[in-house]
């Protein structure tokens, strides 16, 4: 299982409070996991292996942790669910946990990035999950409308039926188009992808989630019944809906904020070229605004990067004034930060510095692993 979500800490990741300490030849983890997937094997046994998210010297690591191994135990097997009844789901306890330091993947306090990339592949997986229950759905409602007779003629001739099926088929094919799109231009070797990610799980598992209630409707009663495998899918891709055990996907109220602001910097990404772009003036809130017009004017500004071991400290009043003004402790404004950063040439010129992936960037009080671009 992959253990990221905590108690308190869901899709905001860097809220996490697990941590681990390196003593002599072992790293301590102390912190608890919550809707870890295959966490137990029954309501008393561990699963066998975990990876597991915790914080060194307030970044991010990750662990090989083992059953067995002295103060990992379960919390445990957490039952009713509403769906997606056939995965255990179990809370994970570290007391004072041993786990040998050979047990760390990678460098300590590298795995944000790479942490990043699989919420990316997974939430596009989700996305996947929901046009397998779309499709099931659909199957089984048609299937049912062609062989239930209502008023003499079958089901498939009401009108009401026929906009069910009609409607539930193209939306699958709209989902699908959109899922495997970008399942296509997926590029795991770097940031970036969250937008399109989060977009077809989002806009899939809504698809799921709408045809397996139609489904329900074309069934009837016998629909709401476990003799038809339309009711456990809903229940199901209501799952997906929300997120799942590790991921939490985020409503458009609240994308509005983040999501949608990604979509609107990357438009004007693309809309660069052109002078005056009143799309961007229209729908940008004032200080997203202001953000962007100082990714795209050369102010009057030295930048003076210092090396200091493996961090490069970057010195420049507007790059300093940017960072006081995004909020990035969130992934949306890191990805926004990044650009930032590639437009106004910070990132080759650190490059030609010797930065390298695993160095870190410190600016002002704000310290952040850089990551190469081809």
């Amino acid at each position: 299982g992959m253990c990221m979500t905590e108690p308190e800490a869901g899709t905001d990741v860097l809220g996490m409070r697990t941590t681990a300490e390196l003593q002599g030849d072992h790293y301590v983890l102390n912190g608890r996991k919550m809707f870890i997937t295959n966490g137990a094997i029954d309501d008393n046994t561990l699963g066998d292996v975990f990876l597991v998210y915790a914080k060194t010297g307030g970044k991010i690591s990750t662990f090989l942790v083992e059953k067995g191994m002295p103060g990992f135990t379960l919390g445990q097997r957490l039952h009713d669910k509403l769906g997606m009844r056939s995965s255990m789901t179990a809370e994970l306890v570290f007391d004072h946990c041993l786990v040998p330091a050979g047990n760390l993947i990678g460098e300590e306090g590298a795995s944000l990035q790479h942490m990043m990339r699989n919420l990316e592949i997974e939430r596009v997986a989700l996305a996947a999950m929901s046009l397998g229950i779309a499709m099931r759905c659909l199957e089984t409602m048609v299937q049912y409308a062609n062989t239930r007779h209502a008023f003499g003629v079958p089901l498939r001739e009401h009108g009401q039926i026929q906009r069910y099926i009609g409607d539930s088929y193209a939306e699958f094919r709209a989902a699908r188009s959109y899922v495997y799109d970008v399942a296509r231009r997926l590029d795991l070797r770097s940031l970036g992808n969250r937008a399109d990610a989060d977009g077809a799980k989002l806009f899939a598992a809504r698809v799921g989630k709408n045809i397996a209630d139609r489904a329900i409707q074309v069934l009837g009663g016998y629909g709401y019944m476990g003799e038809y495998v339309v009711e456990r899918l809903w229940r199901d891709a209501k799952l997906i809906e929300i997120g799942r055990e590790d991921i939490q996907v985020f409503p458009i109220s609240a994308a509005s904020n983040q999501g949608v602001r990604e979509l609107i910097f990357r438009a004007a990404d693309i809309l660069d070229a052109i002078p005056n772009e009143p799309l961007v003036e229209e729908v940008a809130d004032k200080e997203e605004r202001k953000v962007y017009r100082m990714t795209k004017q050369n102010e009057d500004d030295d930048i003076v990067i210092r090396r200091d071991n493996d961090t490069f400290i970057v010195e420049s009043v507007s790059i300093e004034r940017m960072v006081k003004r995004m909020n990035l402790s969130t992934h949306d404004a890191l990805l926004r930060f990044d650009r930032i950063m590639r437009q106004r040439g910070v990132n080759d010129a650190l490059r030609k510095k010797g930065a390298k992936d695993g160095h870190y960037v410190r600016i002002g009080d704000f310290e952040f692993e850089f990551v190469e671009h081809e």
